[in-house]
């Protein structure tokens, strides 16, 4: 770890994040379904890919935003929907929601986290309001699994 105990690779991450949950949490987040076929292969797929350095160029001046159905993002990712959200952190999908938009991305709920998408939506803080759009962009108020809970980052 670094000098601040604060985790700075994923790995760090990982580990911190294995000795916080209990056994059951951890399983279910890090496992796949069936035979984990599909799990091994986005794995190797990740895997494959790198960053290649630029060094000595000019970053002063980056934008990476962008939009999705309308709501501005800070950057072109997304927190991905987890089921049982509140096994593994005591608020649920409140906590990413609020994560992702005090950072100026969005979180995508999942149907089976608790609270569920009409406590989640009511998050309101000063950087961020919340709406519930399917991912065509259509206007829901009941919970869905194509649902999303998208904080609006200006």
């Amino acid at each position: 770890m670094s000098t601040s105990d604060e985790p700075a690779t994923a790995f760090q991450y990982l580990a911190r994040a294995k000795a916080n949950l209990t056994p059951g949490a951890w399983d279910y987040l890090m496992g796949g379904s069936e035979t984990e076929t599909t799990l091994n292969r986005n794995r190797r797929a990740l895997d494959s890919l790198a960053f290649r350095p630029r060094v000595l160029r000019d970053v002063s001046d980056i934008d990476l935003s962008t939009t999705l159905f309308g709501h501005k993002m800070r950057i072109p990712v997304m927190l991905a929907p987890i089921g049982s959200l509140q096994d593994i952190i005591a608020e649920g999908g409140t906590a990413p929601t609020r994560a992702a938009a005090s950072f100026g991305t969005l979180h995508m709920l999942s149907s089976v986290a608790h609270p569920g998408l009409e406590e989640v939506a009511t998050i309101r803080n000063s950087s961020s309001s919340m709406c519930a759009a399917t991912p065509t962009g259509s206007m829901r108020s009941s919970a869905a699994p194509s649902t999303m809970v998208m904080p609006r980052w200006r």
